[in-house]
């Protein structure tokens, strides 16, 4: 812009001087943005300890209004330029329904435990085995199966450990109390869990 205004008043020599003299004094060439602001705001320079005289160098009618308004449009004072700082976002809490929701996916069933014993149903037959571990994600537990030889309230422990898992809803009840040695070999239950777990797998069965 300035290359522009010095070409079009290259003609007008006194002009060119003054506008230059202008120029220098208002600090725009060489460009000086604190004295371009002072004579925006109307101010004079002034030295320490004294008042300085008005600085008329630049006549009004050579600097138009369209000059200034670029000028002020230029314009960049560090001084008051606030710092933009980024804003925080604002993350919704989950509601509680959903937190309720998210706890009972999660949270492991109260009443069973590694290393209780527990019937279950496996291949439409029940069994007395004991948990050694428990997934809440897959909703199934690992048990190690104990074998009943017979109908009687009598179990054993396999040869081979026969061991795979189970899920929730196959749980029939857990023992009140771990089986007791009758023998050296076979185990018996709580006979009130025994009647109990022939009830629950007759229902187990009526309902599928």
């Amino acid at each position: 812009m300035l290359k522009q205004l010095m070409n079009d008043i290259g003609s007008q020599d006194r002009a060119k001087k003054n506008l230059q003299s202008g120029f220098r004094a208002c600090g725009i060439y060489p460009f000086d943005p604190e004295e371009v602001y002072k004579k925006l705001k109307g101010e004079t320079a002034e030295d320490p300890g004294q008042n300085a005289a008005p600085d008329n160098s630049l006549n009004a009618s050579v600097l138009s209004d369209a000059v200034l308004d670029v000028l002020r449009s230029m314009h960049f004072d560090k001084r008051n330029t606030a710092v933009q700082r980024k804003k925080r976002l604002q993350v919704e809490p989950e509601s509680e329904q959903s937190d309720d929701a998210t706890s009972e996916d999660v949270q492991l069933p109260t009443e069973w435990s590694v290393g209780d014993f527990v019937a279950v149903v496996y291949e439409l037959k029940w069994y007395v085995a004991t948990i050694e571990k428990i997934s809440n994600e897959e909703k199934d537990v690992f048990v190690s199966f104990m074998l009943q030889p017979s109908d009687r309230n009598q179990f054993t422990w396999p040869t081979k450990k026969d061991a795979c898992w189970v899920p929730f809803e196959k749980i029939l009840l857990k023992l009140s109390r771990p089986p007791e040695p009758v023998s050296s070999r076979f185990f018996s239950i709580c006979e009130s869990d025994f009647v109990s777990i022939q009830s629950k797998f007759s229902a187990f069965k009526d309902s599928i």
